[in-house]
């Protein structure tokens, strides 16, 4: 029986980094013009309101109170103007549609290492039938969660019958086995998508024959996976942390911060500020963008070693 090795899964986001660091540059472009630029601008263009300068104001006026109170105000009557319910499920649908993409060039990566030109990226048919495997894999995802919150209402009401000494332990084993269920049923779906790209036609339940028998390894596979992007994350965090405390300490002892009541509105933000804001907003997309990249190579690339190592001539056996 074909099986696959976890730790070159699992190494393969870092193979892919090491081999084609240059992909990383080509998602991080991808990110800030399909997904950050339109989120910013494209309400603006549209006779909405231009969330960039919304949020470049909040980041100027860190150092006053007054100032940016008001500043979060007209960010927050942006938000609610520029994201309507309608716009909302458009948004929702392009950023499947973004992640399509994504999804399908850190696949093309580790079984079409050939095809590296643009970093991967493409827009083609492959990418359609990954955008309508991931609007099914959101309706299925929506509709176990009903699933599950019936079983969990119809244990509930079983428990409380049952009485509170019994109650506890109901509820305890009830989540325990609906834990380990999403866990099984996510590692046996979890090759749909690397199927459907290589195989070039919608294959999401393809996953169902391919991970029989591999759950346990496709579990560790997931399992350090995720151990390494909280690890990332982390570092990530404590970083900007080290790099944000220094400036708002700054920033607070350069600014004019006051809580006397406004008489004429709120206080004038200098413009050297906003001018600051706004770089240091331009150096966030990008930091955030390359993260993003990283995140992508390192999540998705060890789902496609696998599937390459279930469906491949050279694969393990076991």
């Amino acid at each position: 029986m074909k099986n696959f090795s976890v730790a070159r899964a699992y190494s393969a986001g870092v193979d892919l980094i090491e081999r084609k660091p240059w992909t990383l540059v080509w998602w991080a472009a991808a990110t800030i013009v399909l997904l950050f630029l339109p989120r910013f601008f494209i309400p603006g263009l549209a006779g909405g309101m231009n969330e960039w300068s919304g949020v470049r104001d909040v980041w100027a006026s860190a150092g006053n109170p007054e100032a940016m109170k008001a500043a979060s105000a007209k960010l927050q009557a942006m938000q609610a103007a520029n994201h309507s319910p309608g716009m909302g499920f458009l948004w929702m649908l392009w950023s499947l549609f973004v992640s399509a993409i994504f999804y399908n060039a850190a696949y093309r990566a580790v079984l079409q290492p050939q095809n590296a030109s643009f970093g991967y990226l493409r827009i083609g048919m492959a990418e359609f039938w990954q955008f309508l495997v991931l609007i099914v894999q959101f309706f299925l995802v929506l509709a176990y969660a009903l699933v599950v919150a019936l079983i969990v209402f119809a244990v509930a009401m079983a428990a409380h019958a049952a009485g509170p000494v019994a109650a506890g332990w109901i509820m305890a084993v009830t989540f325990i086995l609906l834990l380990i269920l999403t866990l099984w049923l996510s590692l046996r779906l979890s090759l749909g998508q690397v199927a459907t790209f290589a195989e070039g036609k919608f294959a999401y339940f393809a996953s169902w024959k391919l991970t029989k028998g591999r759950v346990w390894r496709l579990f560790w596979t997931s399992f350090l996976t995720l151990a390494m992007l909280i690890g990332l994350y982390c570092m990530f965090f404590f970083t900007v942390l080290l790099a944000v405390l220094p400036l708002s300490m700054i920033t607070h002892v350069t600014g004019t911060p006051t809580l006397e009541p406004m008489t004429q509105g709120p206080p004038t933000v200098p413009t050297e500020l906003l001018t600051l804001a706004a770089v240091g907003l331009g150096v966030w997309l990008i930091v955030a963008s390359l993260i993003s990249a990283v995140v992508h190579a390192l999540a998705l690339a060890p789902w496609a070693a696998a599937y390459k190592g279930l469906t491949s001539e050279g694969a393990e056996h076991g």
